[in-house]
């Protein structure tokens, strides 16, 4: 700015040497303001494109810090649903072990009734063949008494009775030959 002329002290005083000085004042005046706001638009549009990078690198800082955070969160997650399935696991093949020993326990005393109950059986059955064998005993005897005294009975009838004998024998033959024929 050393070009700028020295404008006169008074300025009401109309000099005809002021008025190219004046003029060429103002254009430099101009060209200075017109330099000085190519500046301040240049200035500022560093300073945009500068805040408009640090924005940028600031977005995907934080977008790198979210994949980054969710990231975790999924591996969080990850490891939680792992532990809840390792849980239940667990837990099914111990409700599963429990109730195996259950099984078994209930087998074993199946076994064992039914063990007893086979030789509750077998002596009820041995005791109820004793019983059938005495009592079987008993009526073969009392029938071969029967018989024997029936048989002694018909021999004193017919010693008694001769012809009342043989003629009860021929009917029950007639009898028995006719129903045989039919």
């Amino acid at each position: 700015m050393s070009n700028v002329p020295a404008f006169p002290k008074d300025p009401l005083r109309h000099d005809e040497d002021f008025a190219p000085v004046a003029g060429d004042a103002a254009k430099d005046l101009k060209d200075t303001a017109r330099d000085g706001f190519r500046d301040v638009a240049k200035t500022v549009a560093n300073e945009a494109t500068d805040l408009k990078n640090h924005a940028v690198e600031s977005a995907s800082r934080i977008g790198d810090q979210a994949s980054s955070s969710a990231s975790e969160f999924k591996a969080v997650a990850s490891r939680k649903g792992d532990d809840v399935k390792d849980a239940a696991t667990d837990k099914v093949n111990s409700l599963r072990a429990a109730a195996t020993e259950k099984v078994d326990a209930f087998r074993t005393a199946a076994v064992e009734k039914v063990e007893d109950l086979k030789a509750t059986a077998k002596d009820k059955v041995n005791a109820l063949r004793e019983t059938a064998s005495d009592r079987t005993d008993e009526f073969r005897t009392a029938a071969r008494e029967r018989y024997q005294d029936a048989r002694e009975d018909a021999k004193a009838y017919v010693r008694q009775n001769p012809l009342g004998a043989l003629a009860t024998a021929a009917v029950a033959g007639f009898l028995v030959g006719r129903l045989m024929r039919r």
